[in-house]
């Protein structure tokens, strides 16, 4: 009788023990689990790829929640600010060259390089040096970057061959692919009567640098410490003034009047213009080609070679709260798997070496063939400053630049009213 109590007792708290844990422990394991948001301005294609890679990554970490949030490039940038200001801003955020400067002098970027030296499973080296210092202020690393954007020059090989000229890449391949030979080719090509022109380019002022660099001007005295504007040099304004005069003055460039309502990217996709110098992020819309050849070459020389580049990556705001998961989340979102599915589908040119020179990529029979550019452009390519003064400097400049590729005033005017703005700004 005594037993049969006892190991009913027994049995009894068990049970008890049982439902207090069920009572309890799902709780518990609820609140350990970790939410990051991670704001970026990819397309709906690229948050496709970084919600799979979202999902690969809470598979091996179940207790972190990944919350991926997008706006368009063209907002992304002031709602950043105002999420930073009101001090809601995401564990995790997309940030490149040109806005780093701006926020790490808010105070919202954390520091890298302390997570980077403990731990044992990440090494740095994997990825170009290069670009890991575009996205380092005074050696601190704030960005860990998930991509390169060197502008690249997109060609209709189908236009070229009816025109009987070669391809940029075979000029390029017979070291004649410069100034000259670009500009022959473009008026060969640009048919005024049907709407066919030769080129269209980037005319965001930090972009359109390319032709500056190309004409050997500069923009500043110093990327990642400037002082001095040098945009009204003779061989500055020079090189914007070419890149006018291809639409004002040769017309084998389309006026911004018509690009307002026909983009660029539709005008190359519709076999409307022959060359496209556009960012490499472009290479997937081109995929989706039917109607003619394409390919990639690097830009043209003028006095020596030039291109602008830039990139992005994950950075992790300096006050969220869990810190060491969202470097684990951000060693996700810009690691080898996550830049093996962005390369793959050409989305990206990646930032890892070990991917670059990967079948996903450089050995990738997809378009484009002439992956090699590339490394070709890395060898000179450069951002074209390092500043939390670039907001004011971007408005300045591409006010003025923007009459220019109107025809309303020469470069040289434009500099000269851009150029002592920008230093009184830069003295501050």
């Amino acid at each position: 009788m005594k037993g049969r109590l006892i190991k009913r007792w027994f049995t009894f708290f068990v049970l008890a023990a049982l439902v207090v844990s069920m009572v309890f422990f799902i709780p518990i394991q609820a609140a350990n689990k970790i939410e990051l948001r991670y704001f970026t301005w990819d397309d709906a294609t690229g948050v496709q790829f970084i919600n799979q890679v979202v999902k690969n990554f809470t598979a091996k970490h179940p207790n972190i929640i990944v919350k991926v949030e997008s706006a368009s490039y063209g907002d992304y940038w002031q709602k950043l600010q105002t999420m930073v200001a009101s001090q809601t801003a995401p564990d995790i955020f997309q940030i490149n060259p040109d806005f780093l400067a701006v926020f790490a002098a808010k105070g919202a970027l954390l520091d890298l390089n302390t997570f980077i030296a403990e731990d044992k499973t990440f090494s740095i080296q994997d990825f170009f040096p290069e670009i890991i210092k575009a996205h380092q202020i005074k050696e601190q690393l704030f960005v860990l970057p998930r991509d390169v954007a060197p502008s690249v020059l997109f060609y209709n090989e189908t236009l070229f061959k009816e025109a009987g000229l070669k391809t940029p890449y075979e000029y390029f391949q017979e070291d004649q692919w410069n100034w000259d030979t670009f500009l022959q080719a473009a008026q060969k090509i640009t048919k005024p009567e049907i709407q066919q022109y030769g080129v269209t380019f980037e005319t965001m002022w930090h972009r359109a640098l390319q032709w500056v660099w190309q004409n050997g001007g500069e923009a500043f005295d110093s990327v990642d410490n400037p002082t001095e504007c040098l945009l009204n040099m003779k061989s500055s304004y020079e090189g914007y003034q070419f890149a006018a005069d291809l639409i004002n003055v040769y017309h084998v460039s389309p006026s911004p009047r018509l690009t307002k309502t026909q983009s660029s990217t539709e005008l190359f996709m519709t076999g409307k213009v022959a060359m496209d110098i556009n960012g490499a992020w472009m290479i997937p819309s081109y995929k989706t080609i039917k109607d003619f050849k394409w390919d990639i070459a690097p830009l043209p020389k003028g006095v020596r070679w030039g291109d602008v580049t830039g990139g992005s990556g994950p950075a992790i705001y300096k006050y969220s709260k869990h810190p060491k998961e969202a470097w684990e989340a951000v060693k996700a979102l810009a690691g080898v798997e996550a830049q093996s599915l962005f390369a793959e589908a050409g989305y990206i040119v990646p930032t890892i070496k070990t991917v670059f020179y990967s079948q996903e990529f450089l050995y990738s029979d997809s378009l484009p063939k002439n992956k090699d550019c590339f490394l070709e452009v890395q060898k000179y390519a450069k951002i074209p400053i390092l500043t939390d003064k670039y907001m004011e400097i971007d408005n300045i400049v591409q006010k003025q630049l923007d009459l220019v590729w109107l025809g309303e005033q020469t470069a040289k005017e434009a500099m000269d009213k851009v150029v002592p703005e920008i230093n009184r700004i830069l003295a501050q």
